[in-house]
């Protein structure tokens, strides 16, 4: 199996927890489903990766059919953090496209390479709870005597915000290889924020996430 989808829905005023009893669904039972899961107010998606991403170049189109999703889950369990990656890789944007998921609202993301154009788009959209656990971000070379500052202004929608054990990393296009950097850092912007609840930031040894709130 290339990957596995798992769904679960959300009842009016329910107290299950989120995600509740996840419930496999086959790639070729997509089409019968669909119709159903739009019904639900709440839907839940985890897609769990079981091969190299380079073998899924139809996945974003998949993940789209489920426009309706209101959390996703996209956990990779191929991805090997190396300081040299020689083969191509993919980044998360090539998988979701946050425009056509207008209902989106919690978006976790497990062991994937994410750039930084993706970083500072979602911090911009209306999404109520972000969680990147364990991946790499993708920027452009900064120096010691410039370092790159990826800033992240999150909107009023944000309830809960997490970095857990992440690092950052340059590309280089020629050789197609991705190396750690260590003249780049996040800045998370928080004077938006009036609905934030959590905010979990554990990347210490990978990046330095700066708090910033404005007077």
């Amino acid at each position: 199996m290339r990957f596995g989808l798992y769904f679960s829905v959300k009842q009016e005023d329910s107290t299950e927890p989120p995600g509740g009893l996840n419930v496999s669904i086959d790639e070729t039972s997509i089409e019968m489903v669909k119709c159903i899961f739009a019904k639900y107010r709440i839907m839940f998606l985890k897609l769990v990766v079981r091969r190299l991403l380079e073998d899924l170049s139809d996945l974003r189109d998949m993940i789209q059919q489920f426009y309706f999703i209101t959390d996703l889950y996209l956990h990779n369990l191929t991805h090997e953090y190396t300081d040299r990656i020689y083969e191509p890789h993919r980044t998360v944007q090539d998988f979701i496209n946050i425009e056509k998921t207008p209902k989106l609202r919690t978006l976790t993301i497990i062991r994937m390479i994410v750039a930084d154009e993706f970083l500072e788009k979602v911090s911009n959209t209306a999404l109520e709870n972000l969680t990147f656990t364990e991946c790499i971000f993708l920027t452009s070379e900064g120096t010691e005597k410039q370092p790159k500052k990826i800033k992240l202004a999150f909107g009023e929608s944000y309830k809960a915000v997490c970095f857990d054990m992440c690092g950052i990393y340059i590309e280089d296009i020629k050789s197609q290889t991705i190396c750690q950097s260590h003249h780049a850092t996040i800045i998370i912007e928080l004077s938006n924020c009036i609905n934030l609840r959590t905010l979990t930031v554990n990347s210490g040894r990978y990046v330095n996430v700066v708090l910033r709130n404005k007077k």
